[in-house]
Protein backbone atom coordinates (compact mmCIF):
# COMPACT_ATOMS: atom_id res chain seq x y z
CA UNK A 1 0.00 0.00 0.00
CA UNK A 2 1.57 3.02 -0.98
CA UNK A 3 1.43 6.28 0.63
CA UNK A 4 0.40 9.78 -0.73
CA UNK A 5 3.24 12.97 0.25
CA UNK A 6 1.96 15.59 -0.34
CA UNK A 7 4.09 18.47 -1.08
CA UNK A 8 3.94 21.24 1.53
CA UNK A 9 5.47 24.51 0.40
CA UNK A 10 8.14 26.03 2.33
CA UNK A 11 6.88 29.37 4.58
CA UNK A 12 9.82 30.39 5.69
CA UNK A 13 13.37 31.27 5.09
CA UNK A 14 15.57 30.51 7.74
CA UNK A 15 18.66 31.99 8.40
CA UNK A 16 21.09 31.53 11.45
CA UNK A 17 21.35 33.93 13.62
CA UNK A 18 24.26 32.17 16.45
CA UNK A 19 25.34 29.14 18.15
CA UNK A 20 25.56 28.84 21.95
CA UNK A 21 27.39 26.66 23.82
CA UNK A 22 23.98 26.34 26.37
CA UNK A 23 20.50 26.36 26.41
CA UNK A 24 19.73 29.27 28.21
CA UNK A 25 22.26 31.41 26.44
CA UNK A 26 20.21 30.17 23.49
CA UNK A 27 16.85 30.83 24.71
CA UNK A 28 17.83 34.35 26.16
CA UNK A 29 18.70 35.21 22.39
CA UNK A 30 15.13 33.29 21.17
CA UNK A 31 13.45 35.42 24.05
CA UNK A 32 14.59 38.91 22.88
CA UNK A 33 14.12 38.28 19.32
CA UNK A 34 10.57 37.08 19.82
CA UNK A 35 10.26 40.38 21.44
CA UNK A 36 10.76 42.22 18.27
CA UNK A 37 8.49 40.26 16.92
CA UNK A 38 10.32 37.50 14.68
CA UNK A 39 9.88 33.94 13.79
CA UNK A 40 12.87 32.02 15.97
CA UNK A 41 13.18 28.54 16.69
CA UNK A 42 16.29 26.91 18.22
CA UNK A 43 18.10 23.47 16.67
CA UNK A 44 20.80 21.25 17.87
CA UNK A 45 24.22 21.14 16.30
CA UNK A 46 28.05 20.66 16.58
CA UNK A 47 29.83 17.24 17.38
CA UNK A 48 26.65 15.07 18.93
CA UNK A 49 24.44 18.09 19.25
CA UNK A 50 26.47 19.96 22.08
CA UNK A 51 25.93 23.59 20.78
CA UNK A 52 22.43 25.21 20.02
CA UNK A 53 21.59 27.25 16.86
CA UNK A 54 19.45 30.00 17.26
CA UNK A 55 17.26 30.93 13.40
CA UNK A 56 15.02 33.35 12.41
CA UNK A 57 12.94 33.13 9.52
CA UNK A 58 11.53 35.32 6.93
CA UNK A 59 8.22 34.53 5.08
CA UNK A 60 8.31 33.26 1.74
CA UNK A 61 6.07 35.01 -0.42
CA UNK A 62 4.58 32.56 -3.50
CA UNK A 63 5.32 33.66 -6.71
CA UNK A 64 2.69 34.71 -9.39
CA UNK A 65 2.70 32.80 -12.31
CA UNK A 66 1.00 34.47 -15.24
CA UNK A 67 -1.23 31.81 -17.03
CA UNK A 68 -0.64 31.72 -21.08
CA UNK A 69 -4.19 31.95 -23.26
CA UNK A 70 -3.38 29.26 -26.29
CA UNK A 71 -5.32 29.88 -29.28
CA UNK A 72 -5.89 26.34 -31.12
Amino acid sequence: MEEETKHRPQKFKWSKVGIYDTFTDADDKRNSLNEKGEKTKIRRCGLGGSKFKVLTGTSVEKKQTAKKDKKK
